[in-house]
């Protein structure tokens, strides 16, 4: 059964910690998991004393189903372990291998993102991503292990560049990456926002590349 401790800083702030047991290690010590809440500005006590409970069976419920994550784990991590434990028969097999392939786009977009600090304007980043195809993971592709020390030459962050080029900040983020596979157009865009070769910017991944796609590429 959780625990739970209320903290109020010198501001008046409070918190309350959540913590409980979740088995045993190799060693037969005790497993310790445990979070945070902060109230809501605004909540009543009655209102406060309510959600709290509702956050300890919800804790206590992701520690019994073995999806509890301490505050560094990233929505990567999060998303491959939830697929590994759903896999089939939980999900049907042509559902399993279609969420498999989408994860591989998704984690390029969002993966390194830790779960505490994942908010809405993220997901609508990769939404829109989605809209300009600007994340790819096949057909064509383009990668680049270069714009990251462009970027920091010319003093451009993720969001200025992506003004520039007219493509999302997340595109900019996926292809900062070193595995960040981004779509010829997006490469394309970005290239020209910093007045540069696409060619030279962003090596085409010719096996997938189509004859059509490389007589683009300049």
């Amino acid at each position: 059964m959780a625990t739970v401790k209320k903290h109020v800083s010198k501001a008046g702030k409070v918190t309350y910690y959540i913590r409980t047991y979740d088995g045993y290690d190799s060693k037969g010590k005790q497993i310790e998991r445990s979070m945070t809440w902060k109230p809501p500005e605004g909540m009543t006590p009655k209102q406060i004393e309510k959600e709290l409970q509702k956050q300890v069976v919800k804790f206590e419920e992701s520690v019994r189903g073995g999806t509890c994550f301490d505050s560094d784990t990233r929505f990567g991590e999060y998303a491959e372990t939830w697929l590994e434990n759903n896999r089939p028969p939980l999900l049907a097999p042509k559902t399993y291998e279609r969420y498999k392939a989408l994860l591989k786009n998704i984690n390029a977009a969002i993966g390194e993102i830790k779960l505490v600090k994942l908010q809405s304007h993220h997901l609508q980043e990769f939404y829109n991503n989605l809209r300009e195809e600007g994340i790819k993971q096949v057909g064509a592709y383009a990668t680049t292990d270069k714009l990251r020390s462009i970027m920091k030459e010319r003093h451009l962050t993720n969001k200025s560049l992506a003004e520039l080029s007219g493509v999302s900040s997340t595109t900019i983020s996926a292809a900062c990456k070193p595995d960040g596979h981004i779509s010829i157009e997006s490469a394309q865009k970005i290239a020209k926002g910093l007045k540069m070769s696409a060619k030279r910017l962003f090596p085409l991944d010719l096996e997938s590349a189509s004859s059509e796609s490389e007589s683009r590429w300049k």
